[in-house]
């Protein structure tokens, strides 16, 4: 004999929609973007922390206002340039001791910071202007997109393997201490841009 039982119990009180969680990842981006200002001994990875967070912090805000900024939201997505290659640079920090970003890994982060700007910016002009976009630009702006999109996978995988390779290095407690911090600043860096 089987006896089935359903409950239904509906509590609208704690259903979270989409925008409290953009709610909660801003406010825990400004909370680590102030605390960053506590650090007595900053070091370069402390910087690009708050870097990294304040991006998110942006392309967060970029999300949850762009009902209401209509184009104004993608000058506030210039803002969110340096999410992904941020997020290798910081990667570098904590798992190298020597020469961990050198001027070539800066060149190549402000790379990906510019092509963000130049989409966002192509984006918010079109949205200002409604214009009709001729062969060349509108290929350029596609470029831009898709050399975006395949040079942050790039180096968010850069960013793993540094941490893959870096937690071999490390020993004792520095190797607990980055085997916590890892895995949270690897789920900060996925804010949507």
């Amino acid at each position: 004999m089987a006896v089935r039982v359903s409950a239904s119990i509906n509590i609208p009180s704690i259903a979270m929609t989409i925008e409290n969680y953009y709610l909660l990842l801003l406010s825990l981006c400004c909370t680590l973007v102030v605390a960053q200002l506590f650090v007595k001994e900053k070091k370069a990875a402390h910087l690009l922390f708050a870097l990294v967070c304040g991006s998110i912090a942006l392309a967060t805000t970029k999300k949850l206002t762009q009902d209401s900024l209509n184009g104004y939201q993608y000058l506030i997505g210039m803002g969110a340039c340096v999410t992904c290659n941020g997020f290798w640079l910081l990667a570098r920090a904590l798992f190298r001791e020597k020469h961990a970003i050198l001027k070539r890994h800066i060149v190549f982060a402000i790379a990906i910071a510019a092509l963000v700007v130049w989409r966002q910016g192509y984006l918010f002009i079109d949205s200002q202007l409604h214009m009709a976009a001729s062969g060349l630009v509108e290929w350029l702006n596609i470029a831009a997109y898709e050399l975006t999109l395949l040079l942050s996978s790039s180096v968010l995988m850069l960013a793993f393997w540094e941490g893959c390779r870096g937690s071999r290095s490390l020993k004792g407690r520095k190797k607990h201490k980055g085997c916590y911090s890892y895995p949270l600043i690897l789920f900060a860096s996925q804010a949507p841009n």
